[in-house]
């Protein structure tokens, strides 16, 4: 997320990016740890509006985190290629690694994991944006039902991070509450 904060912070935005070791812990310990860090950030004087940029595990820890806390100030969020229906790569390796790497479960495609039995962010514009080529999560299973916009993008799961032109989409959409697809 380093580039993508950068291009977002040279842009004129004030970014804080939030990090955490997603492999080792439930989805839920990094929501509850985000919303704190979300509180807080709204609570200062200067800060008018919210907008969260996810990538992947991010958004669904995101998404927990704003279902089981309201975010005073929220006005955008953009997911990149999230598992919102979750991940039949996760389903094919949580029996393995699951133990040893919780979220696995927890991102499973199977129609009663968490990520399926979480519920939609309401209240908020959300743009999502999925990877053509993602290997991780079928572009169908990024969608949500009340989404704002829907972009696919040339690339890569995590490759999306680093495109210029996804930047672009983002900024576009903070701005906007849409994505410029013309330029897609």
């Amino acid at each position: 997320m380093a580039l993508l904060a950068h291009r977002v912070h040279k842009a004129g935005y004030r970014v804080s990016n939030f990090g955490y070791p997603s492999i080792w812990r439930k989805i839920e310990v990094f929501a509850d740890r985000f919303a704190e860090h979300i509180q807080g950030i709204a609570e200062q004087d200067d800060v008018d509006e919210i907008n969260i940029v996810s990538h992947s595990l991010g958004s669904i820890v995101t998404r927990r985190a704003h279902d089981e806390h309201s975010f005073a100030k929220l006005r955008r969020m953009i997911m990149i290629a999230p598992p919102n229906q979750g991940s039949p790569v996760a389903r094919r390796f949580a029996p393995w690694l699951g133990r040893i790497c919780p979220p696995l479960h927890q991102l499973s495609d199977d129609s009663e994991s968490f990520v399926n039995r979480l519920d939609e962010p309401r209240d908020v514009s959300i743009g999502i944006i999925a990877a053509k080529w993602d290997h991780l999560v079928p572009l169908e299973n990024t969608k949500l039902a009340n989404q704002t916009d829907h972009l696919v993008m040339s690339g890569m799961h995590t490759g999306l991070l680093f495109r210029r032109s996804v930047a672009q989409q983002v900024l576009h959409f903070l701005a906007a509450g849409k994505f410029q697809t013309e330029n897609a």
